[in-house]
């Protein structure tokens, strides 16, 4: 008989309550377990689970070792070790949750998702009438949270699976959607879809902006109120629909959509793919936008590998976007201009500055 092997971790205690996590690959709990005690002899078995397969976009539950504070569904971003698996209970992980917060998280922390009924359990284990009347109680406040959470996920997602079965079921042999009455007519009403974008998306398009600060401020007219951002994240966020994101620059994007019809979702990544594929991946450029306003700014541009090589040298902010970022024209700071003015202002700026640049002297002369 051929037996699949899974992950478990098993914690077991010494003497003195120290926690000790054993990793190990076994048929069940109770073969992990065997191994566990064959490993730590005279140690007390405190508790035996099943690791979820954690890998990039895995849905995992971490447990916050701060008390539980921040605990709940993450997808992993990244396994950091050599081959992308955990291999001991120490192994770090990033992870981030749908708010976009992210942590980095050891592997005996990380969990499958518990079902409602092991979180009610949790919950009920935490009440407490202590200093409480008239039949109140007390009970910990992230597990009542994370208990109202899951019970919203998975209605949310026997919903969405539920109206899926209903489109496919509208259908006849032929592709055509079956007449349905009005009445009787099943439809999604919100849900929200998120998606994946390239690694490496963004990277080369992020800028330094550096603002003045404000008239109160110490410093009023200095431009050292610096800002990082990303042109291919800013024209992102311009797609029709898009509800949130999250940009971390050669590691991970999302970006999310409330959507009232699963068809929308090809068309939601078609637009995106279309943004993907414009900003193309440029390491190594360098980019900075020195002003306080659409109007009055400047950008420079090098060679980040030759920070002496200029490509662009104080170029107005309105004519490089026109000229140089690809989508701009959905960018709000153009709105009502003339593009191809703007760019032709571009090419004149450039013009200029090489006639300047040929007629300086040369070092030493």
């Amino acid at each position: 008989m051929q037996y699949t092997l899974s992950t478990f971790q098993v914690r077991l205690a010494d003497i003195d309550n120290e926690p000790i996590w054993f990793t190990c690959q076994a048929e069940d709990k109770e073969h992990a377990q065997e191994q566990a005690e064959n490993a730590y002899p005279g140690y007390v078995l405190v508790s035996v689970k099943r690791l979820p397969q954690i890998k990039a976009g895995s849905t995992v539950w971490w447990t916050d070792p701060d008390n539980g504070f921040s605990s709940g569904r993450y997808q992993v971003l990244k396994v950091l070790t050599e081959n992308g698996t955990v291999e001991h209970e120490d192994d770090l992980i990033f992870l981030v949750n749908e708010a976009g917060s992210q942590v980095e998280a050891l592997a005996h922390e990380i969990s499958s998702p518990p079902s409602i009924e092991e979180l009610a359990i949790q919950l009920l284990n935490s009440e407490s009438d202590e200093g409480c009347e008239g039949g109140y109680t007390v009970v910990n406040q992230r597990l009542l949270l994370n208990l109202i959470y899951e019970i919203q996920h998975t209605a949310l997602q026997a919903k969405t699976m539920a109206d899926a079965r209903a489109e496919i079921s509208a259908r006849n042999l032929h592709g055509n959607v079956a007449e349905a009455k009005p009445s009787r007519a099943v439809s999604l009403s919100e849900t929200t879809l998120t998606f994946s974008l390239p690694d490496d998306f963004g990277a080369g398009w992020e800028y330094v902006n550096q603002r003045l600060h404000g008239a109160s401020h110490a410093w009023a007219g200095s431009y050292d109120k610096s800002e990082s951002a990303n042109f291919a994240h800013e024209a992102l966020m311009q797609v029709q629909g898009v509800d949130s994101s999250y940009l971390a620059t050669g590691m991970t994007c999302n970006v999310s959509f409330v959507v009232n019809d699963i068809a929308e979702a090809v068309a939601i990544q078609s637009r995106l793919q279309a943004v993907v594929d414009a900003f193309e991946s440029k390491p190594e450029r360098s980019i900075s936008v020195r002003g306080s306003n659409f109007y009055d700014s400047k950008v420079t541009e090098y060679d980040a590998n030759d920070p002496d090589v200029e490509i662009v040298s104080d170029m107005p902010y309105l004519n490089y976007l026109a000229k140089y970022v690809p989508l701009a024209e959905a960018l709000p700071a153009l709105s009502g201009h003339d593009l191809a003015a703007l760019r032709a202002e571009a090419d004149e700026h450039q013009l200029a500055k090489q006639v300047d640049k040929d007629d300086s002297p040369s070092p030493g002369m």
